[in-house]
């Protein structure tokens, strides 16, 4: 068993030592009367939502009063309540605050009945934090005055009890396990209405437009049918995932509420596309490893999918999407219910999609190529997400959620005269159970405890017109695990009081491979069964040092987040992973945060029992006489690899000026120091090889020259015969055969990864609307590959396949009364093409793209009277306006060189989308 090492030893010692100290030095101190506030003229319901977060007030409203209506926006220090009061100016609504101090939004005429005590911590608890509380105010049956601003108003217990118990859900906050507070560095949010306002059907589609993600291994473009980017045939079931930063596919952790799903097809990644858009309240992105909070794993980020809680009523939506030209339309449609009952409620939600083929005869840069080809697979999508909630008592709460993805494909790819045309049918079952209890102990002491079930059933076919091989089979990845975590205050400081979170989590993970493939009628099934346990326990602690009671000039806030957690790996050993955060704000609307980590992430099954294969084949060498040499390549998995290991190092400025209405930014450095990277050197293009054996000397052990007989004999007995091409083996082998290469899953040394992420976004209201402008981009500056120890580094920025130096994007968006446009610019910057030497030695560039998106909506507000064109929006969005074609890269796949790269680009062309959506 791994021992701690002697830094997390001190890490741990020092803080504890800390808390001590402060414990002994200060006592608890006041909450702040004044708060510092800024939010703009934006959606009213995501502005009472930051009103809650900046103020740290609990707040309830029905989100059908507060949907269609725009705040005013609020900017400066002040009372909580007067920020509210000018936040609502324009609304038409009023509020009324309870003995306890939470406050009740909503209609002046109806606003009645208010709870006369505060929510319990089991009404608020939540995996990652709780900030608000929202529910449908509950109207009283007696009373005849309305509640003006900030009187409170006494009711019956039983009418408290009522309104308490109608639906006060947690919103949850990625980041920090610790509850009623936000996270000390900065996270990126994707709301509902964001996704609507943009375009996005489907959630893989923003995350394709989110510059610091890498479609790389990740998404439908790249996978087995175009053998396009690193680790291309491991993604059989045109999956798509999130790859943060590009350090690699399974390197971000992908929650939803919370909790884990199961890992797609060879347990890669998580496939985002089966979570339907319509469930989503908001994505939350945490952009630095987060192992310390939410598993050893969560090397490169954490995305946590949240869903609606509150919704209440029928919605139902359609819509015609990817109307492009040579490409037959996309269609699809959701329903979504919901209802409460005094004390808890239900959302039901179901999906259906139907995705068409993309063939590359009807794309003018890839017609050349021999049909059929499929640059993008036929898919049939069908989810279903339930989500439930139920108060028992006033100190214990049940809540509960279920999805249920499943997915159908079909790709063809014509793979010339060695296979001839290759047919890659299947399915995906991705279901996931979740079950929550809390329960209060006092004002200030929670606990919660959670359950998770999640599955993926991968099902598959492929076959081979001309090569005489059906492979079909099924694999399976499942995920059981439970978690119990105790969240409360400690002691008070001069900046406010001390809160932990303290957890213990295990989880089972079991991995089932059930291979047939029939070579010339023979069949030689394989069977790969895989299980592990982890057991873990993990502790986080928030210590506000200085607050605003207690600031000094150039130091308003100061403080301090540390996380620590064990894991213990039954078949890796165990790992400490320590994360601190600081932030510090120096004066109103400027602060600075740091944050350091360390990851640990265990192989996969796939990458430690796939079937072992060997291809004897006609490498190039520059040495031989012919120019070429007969070369084993030794593929497939490898038990000898060990766990991958990070430390990250994030640090940035937010700034949001008083003296510039509407405006916020932030920029924000990051390095990652990752080594013993687990890589498929056959497959992984960032390694820049001409040939293994051109590259021996960078290949060290992974490399064996002029073999003995002896040690090509064990080569060949090490893979079974159904797995040998040619198959058997050669007469004359042994004489004729130059090297023996390791070309499967292996321990690359270390990527060293560093750049710079930045936002910047302006809000501004005027008589002719509500306008909105963000800007978005991430420049990598340094990305450096290692593949064995005693090879050099090489840089793999900016080269075909491989992550680009620099992409951004901007957005206009436009809101005025019932219509709403926006525009929006993608850019990815200009790279080389080092396998394109038909330029030169240096191979040749690859121009810049830039592509315009537009959309117009018309909405109207959902009325009382529910009328049919109440509550209605159609929604028109056009992707790439001005049809701009990819930039030509010729980039070698399996089915023949393509003429523009899938990794960084993609074929569509100019598409429309065409949505309509009612709320009954």
């Amino acid at each position: 068993m791994r021992t701690v090492t002697q830094g997390a030893r001190c890490a741990v010692l020092s803080m504890v030592f800390l808390c001590c100290c402060l414990l002994a030095a200060t006592s608890r101190a006041e909450e702040p009367a004044l708060r510092q506030f800024d939010i703009g003229a934006e959606n009213l319901s995501t502005a009472l939502n930051e009103f809650a977060r900046q103020s740290q007030q609990q707040i309830l409203f029905a989100p059908e009063v507060v949907s269609q209506k725009l705040s005013t926006a609020v900017r400066g220090k002040m009372q909580p309540l007067a920020a509210l009061k000018l936040l609502l100016k324009d609304s038409g609504l009023k509020f009324t605050t309870t003995p306890s101090g939470a406050i009740l939004v909503g209609d002046p005429n109806t606003l009645r009945t208010v709870p006369t005590s505060a929510p319990t911590s089991s009404q608020i608890a939540s995996g990652q934090g709780s900030l608000v509380a929202q529910t449908n105010p509950v109207a009283a049956s007696t009373g005849n005055s309305t509640t003006t601003q900030d009187q409170a108003v006494p009711v019956t217990a039983e009418e408290s009890k009522k309104a308490k118990d109608q639906g006060l859900t947690e919103i949850v906050v990625t980041g920090t396990h610790i509850r009623g507070v936000a996270p000390l560095s900065p996270i990126k949010t994707i709301t509902n209405q964001d996704l609507a306002d943009q375009g996005y059907t489907r959630l893989d589609q923003a995350f394709e437009q989110l510059p610091e993600n890498f479609k790389d291994g990740s998404s439908q473009e790249s996978n087995g049918t175009l053998g396009i980017g690193a680790g291309y045939q491991f993604n059989p079931s045109f999956a798509s995932g999130v790859n943060l930063f590009g350090l690699g596919v399974g390197t971000t952790l992908i929650l939803l509420n919370g909790e884990r799903l199961a890992p797609t097809g060879y347990g890669s990644h998580v496939d985002i596309s089966g979570i339907p858009t319509s469930a989503i309240d908001r994505v939350e992105i945490v952009e630095d490893g987060a192992s310390a909070v939410y598993g050893s794993d969560a090397v490169g980020g954490v995305v946590n999918v949240i869903t609606r809680k509150d919704f209440n009523g029928l919605e139902t939506g359609a819509r015609l999407t990817s109307i492009s030209a040579g490409k037959t339309p996309n269609y699809g449609g959701y329903a979504l219910a919901g209802t409460s009952w005094d004390s808890g409620n239900v959302i039901a939600n179901f999906d259906y999609e139907k995705d068409s083929p993309l063939l590359a005869d009807s794309r003018s840069f890839t017609s050349d190529l021999a049909g059929p080809l499929y640059l993008l697979p036929e898919d049939r999508n069908y989810r279903l997400y339930v989500s439930a909630r139920q108060t028992i008592t006033d100190q214990l709460s049940l809540s509960s959620q279920v999805l249920i993805p499943y997915r159908e494909f079909a790709s063809y790819s014509n793979l010339g005269s060695y296979v001839g045309v290759a047919s890659a049918l299947g399915s995906e079952l991705q279901p996931s159970v979740s079950l929550q209890l809390a329960y209060e102990f006092s004002a200030d002491w929670g606990v919660t405890l959670s359950g998770n079930y999640a599955e993926d059933r991968f099902q598959y076919q492929d076959d081979y017109s001309v090569y005489p091989l059906t492979d079909a089979g099924e694999e399976r990845n499942k995920s059981t695990a439970g978690q119990v975590r105790i969240n409360g205050s400690l002691f008070g400081l001069p900046g406010g009081t001390a809160r932990v979170a303290i957890g213990g989590e295990f989880r089972t993970e079991s991995y089932l491979l059930a291979d047939n493939p029939i070579v010339s009628g023979v069949p030689s099934p394989s069977y790969e069964n895989g299980q592990r346990h982890i057991d873990s326990g993990y502790a986080e602690i928030l210590l506000p040092v200085v607050g605003e009671d207690n600031g000094i000039p150039l130091v308003r806030e100061f403080a301090i987040d540390g996380a620590g957690r064990y894991d213990r790996y039954s078949d890796f050993g165990s790992t400490t992973n320590p994360m601190v955060t600081l932030k510090w704000t120096l004066v109103d609307g400027l602060s600075f945060h740091a944050s350091y980590s360390k990851s640990f992430r265990a192989p996969t099954f796939e990458d430690l029992l796939e079937g072992r294969y060997l291809e004897l084949y006609p490498e190039s060498n520059p040495s031989s006489p012919s120019g070429v040499s007969r070369t084993i390549l030794l593929d497939g998995g490898n038990p000898d690899l060990e766990p991958e290991r990070s430390k990250s190092f994030n640090a940035g400025i937010e700034f949001k000026p008083t003296f510039v209405y509407g405006l916020s930014s932030s920029l924000s450095y990051f390095h990652f120091d990752y080594t013993n990277r687990i890589e498929h050197l056959l497959t992984s293009s960032g390694f820049g090889f001409s040939g293994f054996l051109a590259n021996a000397g960078e290949l060290g052990s992974l490399i064996t020259l002029n073999p003995t007989p002896t040690q090509i004999n064990a080569a060949y007995a090490s893979v079974p015969p159904s797995h040998q091409v040619p198959y058997p083996m050669p007469p004359g082998t042994p004489a004729a055969i130059a090297a023996i290469v390791q070309v499967g899953f292996v321990n690359a040394a270390a990527s060293d990864v560093s750049g710079v992420t930045g936002n910047v976004r302006y809000d501004a209201t005027s008589e002719f609307g509500q306008w909105t402008a963000t800007l978005d981009g991430t420049l990598l500056t340094k990305y450096q590959q290692q593949v064995a120890p005693s090879a050099p580094s090489f840089e793999i920025l900016n080269k075909l396949s491989d992550p680009l130096k620099f992409r951004a994007k901007a957005m206009l968006g436009w809101k005025w009364q019932q219509l709403a446009a926006y525009g929006r610019v993608n850019y990815a910057n200009a790279y080389q093409n080092e396998n394109d030497l038909s330029c030169g030695t240096s191979g040749c560039p690859i121009a810049s793209w830039t592509t315009f998106d537009l959309g117009l909506a018309y909405a109207t507000t959902a009325a009382a009277d529910h009328h049919f064109t109440s509550g209605l929006r159609v929604g028109l969005d056009v992707v790439n306006a001005f049809n701009r074609s990819p930039p030509y890269a010729l980039t070698p796949g399996s089915a023949g060189n393509l003429t523009y790269d899938p990794i960084n680009a993609n074929p569509l062309g100019r598409a429309f989308a065409l949505t309509v959506t009612k709320k009954w």
